[in-house]
């Protein structure tokens, strides 16, 4: 019997990716990585060991960042990373073996700076969304509102060949 326990603060789980050897936990407002036969300590110097262990999922440690998202068909995992979008904080968002950040605007990460442009298209497009939303006659937008999946589908698709990430808005 090997089962973890997520805060409910973290919101409902969404998705569950594998990612070489761990997981990846995406819930509506956090994503979180384990570790499957193997778990991870700190050695007398505070150094983070994994090691192999009779135990099929690890610990279950939550990524930097306060990303998640309620759209289950926005996430798309091409075998090398996950993709994502967080309507939340307006932002497509993607998952590496080294982390998790935005790919849409500036990034900043290992001592270089990205712009993968596109923030305003997302940002915006989010907030339509939530707007669309509301003008459905629900009486409030709320994030954690369970018929927002109802109005709002996010499709996203990898092509290897090209590599391109497409996001289709139904």
């Amino acid at each position: 019997d090997d089962k973890k326990e997520v805060s409910d603060s973290y919101g409902d789980i969404v998705g569950i990716e594998e990612q070489g050897n761990s997981l990846t936990v995406i819930c509506e407002n956090k994503v979180l990585s384990t570790y499957v036969g193997a778990t991870e300590y700190q050695d007398a110097q505070g150094n983070p060991q994994v090691v192999t262990s009779d135990r099929v999922l690890g610990y279950l440690r939550p990524l930097l960042g306060d990303y998640g998202t309620f759209l289950k068909e926005s996430i798309c995992n091409n075998g090398e990373y996950i993709y994502f979008l967080d309507v939340r904080n307006g932002c497509f968002i993607r998952k590496t073996v080294n982390g998790i950040f935005p790919i849409s605007g500036k990034v900043q990460t290992g001592g270089y700076e990205y712009d993968y442009k596109m923030h305003t298209y997302f940002k915006n497009k989010c907030k339509a969304l939530m707007e669309s939303y509301y003008d459905q006659g629900s009486g409030s937008v709320s994030i954690d509102d369970y018929s927002i999946r109802e109005y709002v589908k996010v499709f996203t698709g990898y092509d290897n060949e090209y590599k391109n990430l497409y996001v289709t808005f139904w």
